[in-house]
């Protein structure tokens, strides 16, 4: 999967044909590898957006006083 920090112009000046590179990958599944290890913005999102919904569970868990029904 393409970085989508980095413009293809760029990917081709820091990695050009025929260049020796380090290639990191996972020993259970060579299929699964990288060439920058790391965390990108993409990681970031998923995890605020993480937050967000735990604060908004914990807000509604907070705020929310059930109606009592009568009969």
């Amino acid at each position: 999967m393409k970085n989508p920090d980095i413009p293809d112009n760029e990917l081709l000046r820091l990695y050009p044909v025929g260049k020796k590179v380090t290639v990191y990958y996972d020993p259970k599944d060579p299929t699964y590898c990288l060439l920058e290890p790391g965390i990108s913005y993409q990681s970031y999102i998923a995890f605020i957006i993480g937050v967000v919904f735990i604060i908004i569970g914990i807000v509604i868990a907070v705020v929310y006083k059930p109606v009592k029904l009568t009969q």
